[in-house]
């Protein structure tokens, strides 16, 4: 037996959504109410969110970016890239050392050798 899958107009799922992020009522309630299942209700979500992010930037700034701020922002990623490189690195290194240290220490104190029984 098959269902046919009810079509629902854009005003309706843009008032849905704003309905339900704008309330304070329970999701649940809110389906109940307008009579949609709420995987239904959380697919038309992010598209309205998305569709409402670009309403909020102006027309001006939606336009393409100048070529020099391109390559401002290219070089602050490589350089920011760099910096989290680098700081990994020696993160690494001393975490490297750290354990060496502590298990030479910890071979020391069990009257042991740091080196294998080959260099005895």
């Amino acid at each position: 037996m098959t269902t046919r899958r009810k079509k629902y107009d854009a005003a309706f799922r843009e008032e849905s959504v704003r309905l339900v992020l704008s309330s304070d009522r329970p999701v649940k309630e809110i389906i109940e109410e307008i009579g949609v299942k709420e995987s239904t209700l959380g697919n038309w979500t992010p598209r309205y969110r998305d569709k409402e992010q670009v309403a909020a930037v102006p027309a001006e700034d939606r336009g393409p970016v100048p070529w020099d701020e391109c390559q401002a922002a290219l070089a602050e990623n490589a350089r920011l890239k760099a910096d989290h490189c680098a700081a990994a690195l020696t993160v690494s290194h001393w975490n490297t050392c750290a354990l060496d240290h502590i298990a030479i220490v910890g071979l020391r104190r069990r009257g042991g050798h740091h080196m294998g029984r080959s260099w005895q």
